[in-house]
């Protein structure tokens, strides 16, 4: 139902009342039967963003949308306690300690692919390609091709390309031009030259440091003022809750796009 193995989960871990009492609020523990166990479900784990992006098709630019998932700050995290799975405590522990050590392989498969990760793309609709290798029955030679990602998708008549490339003639290619590129120092100072200034940031990072910075005191300023209304009885508990939420997001955006903006401040400087 929830999608992760039981083993990695709260939810399916039995906690005392103890235990979970000490992860929720007075008022929560106060409704709960402390000979009782519960397993404990995160609200605000996981964050989600979703965002446009476009790809050269044969039809001119598609758009689709792209969602990654990411986990927020531990201390953000707010515990809900759910009835009690049945699954016995050793158990769980158990599968922790057998999985503790797994690591997810490598989807590179049986070789390095030096052109995957949207390094090489389909010169006729301009989708990446993908990789592919193929073996001779009984035999131990491998032959490691690229080909049409979109050909691969949605048949040999979505992408006029048909041709599959050997990767290790592509990627000898590739290297030829790059490291001829390296060994021209002028063609490298342009280009990074280049890259400095599409990096670039634009107006004053100060000014627009200390307007993100601006705005996280101005949230941290209204949450006091919104909590003393709710204790003078001039604002429901449920008003409070809606703009403490709000105020949570607006802060939550500043302080990504300051990060952001950070980041790119360093990135720039490393590249000088």
């Amino acid at each position: 139902m929830w999608g992760a193995p039981f083993g990695l989960d709260d939810l399916y871990k039995p906690h005392s009342f103890e235990e979970v009492k000490e992860l929720v609020s007075p008022e929560v523990a106060a409704k709960l039967d402390p000979e009782k166990c519960y397993g404990v479900w995160y609200y605000n784990r996981r964050r989600q963003r979703r965002v446009q992006v476009s790809e050269a098709g044969q039809d001119g630019r598609q758009y689709r949308q792209r969602t990654t998932t990411t986990e927020g700050p531990k201390d953000e995290w707010i515990a809900v306690p759910v009835p009690d799975s049945g699954i016995p405590r050793e158990w769980v522990d158990a599968a922790r300690e057998a999985v503790k050590d797994n690591r997810r392989p490598s989807s590179a498969g049986l070789r390095f692919w030096e052109l995957s990760g949207s390094l090489f793309f389909c010169g006729s609709c301009g989708r990446t390609m993908s990789t592919r290798h193929t073996q001779k029955p009984r035999g131990e030679t491998r032959y490691f091709y690229y080909r049409c990602s979109l050909r691969v998708r949605h048949g040999k008549d979505a992408c006029p390309q048909h041709k599959n490339y050997s990767a290790g003639e592509v990627e000898a290619a590739v290297w030829k031009v790059v490291s001829g590129l390296l060994k021209d120092p002028q063609r490298l100072r342009a280009g990074l030259a280049e890259m400095i200034e599409r990096e670039g940031l634009r107006g004053d990072p100060n000014e627009q440091a200390e307007t993100w910075v601006s705005r996280i005191a101005e949230a941290d300023r209204m949450r006091g003022g919104y909590q003393e209304l709710a204790a003078k009885g001039l604002m429901t508990l449920e008003e409070l809750g809606e703009k403490l939420a709000e105020l949570e997001e607006a802060k939550r955006t500043a302080k990504r796009e300051l990060a952001t903006l950070t980041n790119r401040r360093e990135s720039i400087e490393k590249l000088e």
